[in-house]
Formats: C-alpha cells, sequence, structure tokens
C-alpha cells in the first residue's frame, strides 16, 4: 500500500470493507477508534457525526496520520472527492482528538480567492470543504471544562469570527448548499 498522503484516506464503504477484510483488527485504542494491522502499516477507524451530510461516515486512515499542513494542501489540491472530504473529515476528528486548530489557516486559503479567477470545479470544491468542515457553524467545539469565562469566551468568539468569515465567503461566491459538491471529481 502506497503511504502517500493523497492515498491515505479512505471514506469509500467498499474500499474500507476491503481494507478491513485484508488487514488484522486489533480492538480499539485509548480514543474508541479501531485499530487495524497490516503488514506495512497500521489504519484505524473511525466515525465522524456530519452534520452537512446529515449521517455518520466512517473514514479509515494509514498511520502515521499526514501533518496538518498535508491535510490542508490536500484540500486544496486533492484530485478525487474522497481524498478532499476525507481529509476534511480527518481535520475535524484531529480537533476533536487532539485539539488540533486549523481553521484560520483553511479560512486564509479560502479568502484568498480571486472571484474571477474561479472556475467550477474549484467552486464545487470549496464547497465541499466549507461545509464538509462546518465553518459556517459558529458553535464553539472546544472543550470547556476547567476553563476560565475569558477563555471559554475567546473560544466561542473565534469561532464566530470563522463562521462570519464563511457567511461573506459564501455570500461572494454564491455557494447554493444543495450539494452540488458530491459531482466533484
Amino acid at each position: 500500500m502506497d503511504n502517500s498522503p493523497l492515498n491515505t484516506i479512505e471514506i469509500d464503504k467498499s474500499r474500507i470493507l476491503e481494507l478491513k477484510k485484508n488487514l488484522h483488527s486489533s480492538g480499539l485504542n485509548a480514543l474508541g477508534e479501531e485499530v487495524f494491522h497490516g503488514e506495512d502499516s497500521d489504519w484505524i477507524l473511525f466515525t465522524i457525526r456530519s452534520m452537512y451530510f446529515r449521517m455518520d461516515i466512517e473514514v479509515m486512515v494509514q498511520t502515521p496520520f499526514p501533518s496538518k499542513n498535508t491535510l490542508i494542501d490536500t484540500l486544496f489540491e486533492g484530485d478525487t472527492h474522497n481524498e478532499v472530504a476525507g481529509a476534511a473529515l480527518l481535520l475535524i476528528h484531529l480537533e476533536s482528538t487532539m485539539k488540533m486548530d486549523f481553521r484560520e489557516l483553511v479560512m486564509d486559503r479560502l479568502e484568498s480567492i480571486k472571484v474571477r479567477q474561479i472556475n467550477k470545479k474549484t467552486l464545487i470544491r470549496w464547497e465541499l470543504i466549507t461545509y464538509t468542515l462546518e465553518m459556517d457553524n459558529p458553535l464553539n467545539r472546544r472543550e470547556t471544562l476547567r476553563k476560565s469565562y475569558q477563555e471559554i469566551t475567546e473560544d466561542s468568539e473565534y469561532f464566530s469570527n470563522i463562521s462570519t468569515r464563511t457567511h461573506s465567503l459564501i455570500k461572494k461566491l454564491k455557494f447554493r448548499r444543495k450539494f452540488r459538491f458530491l459531482m466533484f471529481k
């Protein structure tokens, strides 16, 4: 199996079933993720609850996980829907489990667009990124236990700011939120 960052993420159900058949399950890790062992590498299977897909999505990723920058690059340069959506779902997973902060970096890249230079494929990709990462949702996604009121307020303002910037981008690019991105190829 190729360990390049663009080939590690699998969200296709048939591919996940194939991988599970060819790998040995070793149970759950400390985060409740299912771990599979192969000849060359280990794989982690986890489920993401997606508000925009309105379902739970299984994602299987080869370890070690790609870096944050590699995942963000995959969002903007991945060749297939599977790569882009998988990278987005892995970022969400790493945000919740490892407290990896990525939203500001993704937002900066999204905002760097020149409206006159955008084509349909880029627009569909950006819809996929925006909605899969739930960039327009102002809810605080960070732990609140053992935090001061000021820290909670700062976290809330951070997500609110990202949401406001995303809504501005959606308006500027006229996203339709009709899941056209499912046709991304």
